[in-house]
């Protein structure tokens, strides 16, 4: 659902993903360009993909509920730390047997510092009785460290992630 969204074949990404090496953390196996990057498990489920410099994130989560999910409590969980939002662009919502996934792109502050964020929900299509199950997948990156390159391997590594759900 993620490359519908980017436009891109999962062929041409797992070329470009070639050389990169594999983390994995809380269910969550990510491809990341070399091992100085870090990985690190939240206590929610989710999972953290840190860049060298320390400037740029890669988050992904995947909250559940007993109750259908909808973009908006998504959303609110998400930003819930980010200040002053300014929405850039939204993709229109993407469809299929296995749930709806839709990408914004934001400005914002968090922690004091100005960010650009891009971030993908999921929500999937309910295969128990009493169980909404979703995916999360943003990236954070400093305004004054933006760049087009650093954009791409993040939404490359949020984009090839991989969880394995457990039963809840």
């Amino acid at each position: 659902m993620i490359e519908a969204i980017s436009g891109e074949s999962t062929s041409a990404d797992e070329a470009r993903t070639a050389s990169w090496v594999t983390l994995s953390a809380n269910n969550w196996t990510v491809f990341v360009p070399n091992g100085s990057w870090h990985l690190s498990a939240s206590t929610a489920g989710g999972a953290d993909i840190v860049s060298p410099n320390g400037q740029w994130d890669a988050s992904l989560d995947n909250p559940s509920s007993q109750s259908p999910l909808s973009y908006g409590e998504l959303t609110t969980d998400l930003l819930s730390g980010v200040s002053d939002i300014k929405e850039i662009c939204q993709s229109p919502n993407e469809q299929s047997a296995a749930g709806e996934t839709q990408a914004t792109e934001v400005t914002g502050v968090y922690e004091g510092t100005p960010v650009h964020i891009v971030y993908a929900l999921t929500i999937l299509t309910p295969t128990e009785a009493d169980f909404f199950p979703g995916v999360t997948r943003s990236i954070y990156t400093p305004i004054s460290q933006w760049s087009t390159s650093a954009e791409e391997a993040l939404w490359l590594i949020i984009k090839r992630a991989v969880f394995v759900p457990s039963a809840p």
